[in-house]
């Protein structure tokens, strides 16, 4: 009997001071996929004068392409994922670009979803 309880409280111990060293281990990186597109990136391109292949300069190719009335809508998804014990927020942010059919910009800007509240916020 003594026996059993020795094993069952070392056991208790050695399981104890695991938890206190995970408990301090830095949680693991952060990760993304996809094509973020920066604010800076943003700012070089102007409406009615950027066109297509200035876009695929700066960027590269986007993730998605269709069409609406006549408008080409260019979309670059780019998802973020917080490590283990990260205060960051999960996020989805797609940044859509619109072309005439000359492939001149008409519009740029982005959606961002907070995955947590579902909340979409879009920027210019």
């Amino acid at each position: 009997m003594l026996k059993k309880t020795f094993i069952i409280v070392a056991l208790f111990i050695t399981v104890s001071g695991c938890a206190q060293i995970i408990k301090k281990l830095p949680p693991p990186f952060d990760y993304a996929t996809g094509e973020y597109v920066s604010i800076d990136q943003m700012s070089t391109f102007t409406d009615k004068i950027t066109t297509k292949d200035d876009v695929i300069g700066v960027i590269g190719q986007p993730s998605k392409k269709s069409e609406v009335a006549g408008t080409e809508i260019w979309s670059y998804e780019f998802k973020f994922f917080p490590g283990f014990q990260s205060t960051k927020k999960e996020y989805i942010e797609t940044t859509f670009f619109e072309f005439d059919n000359r492939g001149v910009l008409t519009k740029h800007y982005k959606n961002v979803v907070n995955t947590q509240n579902g909340r979409a916020i879009t920027e210019k």
